[in-house]
């Protein structure tokens, strides 16, 4: 788990996950997750995503805004208890009216996206431009596909390197705006839910 926390672009603990840590992890766990009876099943599957990879996320987000906190002013919004975490606890915000003024005046936001989800882009990635804010996410191999790194939004790739960008990028106003502008206007061009739908219904009708 510590491994794959350092690991960005790549989800190895399916692969690694013994027979007989799959067979301890079911006996130990009375409310262990069944899927639909018709469903198919693959408990090493089950326990890499479901359990070790919401885990492994769960503490590389401590560990990150641990990090983040001791060298920098962050703020955080969530109804969890983050009293061990150097942050200002703003606590929750109204998704459709509050959420969005924090994407947009934020200086920086953070997309940190859970370890099991190894293709696609996070929803959080695209509400965060669509409110013209500035993002730097972790790395996804298809977010080149739909964005130009560093131009529309930027990446980090291990906890060094977010440290190092976050402090460019609040000495660096002028490219933050540029960029936060850039995504925002790739989001109106590209990613409406209009244009989205637009693409599914043609994709239909050409089947």
């Amino acid at each position: 788990m510590d491994a794959q926390e350092q690991i960005y672009g790549a989800f190895l603990l399916n692969e690694l996950l013994p027979d007989s840590i799959v067979k301890e992890f079911i006996d130990c766990m009375p409310d262990y997750y069944i899927p639909p009876e018709k469903a198919r099943r693959v408990d090493r599957d089950i326990i890499a995503q479901q359990y070790l990879g919401m885990k492994v996320t769960a503490n590389e987000r401590k560990h990150l805004l641990s990090l983040l906190g001791s060298h920098f002013s962050v703020d955080l919004y969530t109804g969890s208890d983050a009293d061990a975490l150097p942050v200002h606890n703003r606590g929750r915000v109204k998704t459709l009216t509050e959420m969005p003024q924090v994407f947009a005046h934020s200086k920086i936001n953070l997309n940190m996206t859970c370890k099991s989800i190894r293709n696609g882009i996070p929803l959080r990635v695209f509400d965060v431009l669509g409110c013209g804010g500035f993002l730097l996410t972790n790395y996804q191999n298809d977010l080149s596909e739909c964005f130009t790194i560093g131009e529309d939004l930027d990446i980090f790739t291990s906890p060094d390197d977010l440290l190092s960008k976050c402090e460019y990028y609040l000495s660096h106003e002028k490219e933050r705006k540029e960029i936060a502008a850039n995504g925002y206007q790739k989001v109106l061009n590209h990613y409406t839910y209009e244009k989205q739908l637009q693409k599914m219904l043609s994709s239909a009708i050409s089947l």
